[in-house]
């Protein structure tokens, strides 16, 4: 009997102990995901700013287009005119090319703060799979206790009922991230009809305009294709900050989901400490179910816990090299920050099926989870 009340004791100090490892991996992600969120406001700040360059841009092209079209009605072809009206093309040109670049580095800051928060969701979730490690033992502590009457067991199906309940919420996290892509899908979706759309009325625009009177006709087919070039470029560089506008958008609401699981996690912890804590001091006797073959399964249980932590280093590394300067770095931080997440999931699938045998062997022995 003294040897099973140490062994108990020993598995609750471990799970306290483990508890107390997860408290400090969640304060390293809370900061990873404030971090996050900063970046992301930074970006949608900037691609707000943007909009008062692609005004600007617009309001030259409408007065390029006024031009033209006068110059059209009237058959003025004189050569300093053509001239004017080309360098004023050529201006407004000139100005979607900045507005667009100026769009492009919008949107890189909007994938930087993504791929932030991507990478801190994919911590948490791996943080997530390691509490259900400590759950896990703390369920085996409770098991032993368990042997000494009902009050051990009703305990364990108390735990269980808790683990059952964070899946589920950890399941509707999933499908809203799912809507989120297919929203972001849809998007773009729209956004290529708009660009089709435009291209339809150029061809329309330069094959209906009528030549004016004394007019070169060479010279206003080039300002018509001119004014619709730059019609439909003002066009794409508005979808893309408007693009780039949701984007930041999404990323700050991912950041607040993260924020979100990052509390539930802390309170799941407190409750785990209290029921290691529990464990600890439950007696232990005859009596009760035997599960002295729960040890193998729980020890494989935090094999595979245990092997997310290089997985853990990988992600930060590679979160660090995507924010660099260097393209060759940043391409080798998105392959390893892909490779490490296809490892992460696949363990992931490994522990879902440890979990179960776990909960399928307490059935069989009579203790309800």
């Amino acid at each position: 009997a003294r040897a099973q009340a140490a062994a108990a004791a020993e598995a609750g100090d471990a799970g306290v102990a483990e508890a107390a490892a997860l408290r400090d991996q969640l304060a390293d992600v809370q900061g990873e995901l404030d971090a996050a969120k900063a970046d992301a406001d930074a970006a949608a700040a900037r691609a707000a700013e943007l909009q008062g360059d692609l005004d600007t841009a617009r309001a030259a092209l409408e007065d390029a287009r006024a031009q033209a079209a006068a110059a059209a009605e009237t058959g003025d072809a004189g050569a300093a005119e053509a001239a004017a009206l080309r360098d004023q093309l050529a201006d407004v040109q000139s100005k979607l090319d900045a507005a667009r670049a100026d769009v492009g580095a919008a949107q890189a800051d909007v994938d930087a703060a993504k791929v932030a928060s991507d990478a801190a969701d994919a911590r948490a979730a791996i943080l997530e799979s390691e509490l259900a490690a400590a759950q896990a033992e703390v369920t085996q502590a409770k098991a032993r206790a368990a042997e000494a009457g009902d009050a051990g067991r009703s305990e364990l199906a108390a735990l269980a009922a808790e683990l059952a309940d964070t899946k589920d919420r950890l399941a509707e996290a999933a499908g809203g991230r799912e809507q989120l892509r297919e929203q972001a899908d849809k998007a773009r979706a729209d956004a290529n009809h708009l660009r089709e759309k435009l291209d339809q009325l150029r061809e329309e625009l330069a094959a209906q305009q009528p030549a004016a009177p004394g007019a070169d006709p060479e010279e206003l087919r080039k300002a018509l294709t001119a004014v619709a070039d730059a019609q439909r470029d003002l066009e794409s560089a508005n979808a893309a900050l408007e693009s780039a506008q949701a984007e930041a958008k999404s990323a700050r609401k991912a950041s607040r989901d993260l924020d979100q699981r990052v509390e539930s996690l802390q309170a799941r912890l407190a409750e785990a400490e209290k029921a290691a804590a529990t464990a600890k001091a439950a007696p232990v006797g005859g009596g009760g179910a035997d599960l002295s073959g729960i040890g193998q399964t729980v020890a494989d249980l935090y094999g595979v816990v245990s092997s997310f932590r290089p997985d853990l280093r990988s992600i930060g590394d590679a979160a660090r090299m995507l924010n660099s300067d260097d393209d060759d770095e940043r391409s080798e931080g998105s392959e390893l920050m892909r490779d490490t997440l296809e490892n992460a999931n696949s363990r992931a699938g490994e522990l879902k099926n440890l979990v179960a045998s776990l909960r399928d062997y307490l059935d069989k022995h009579g203790v309800q989870a």
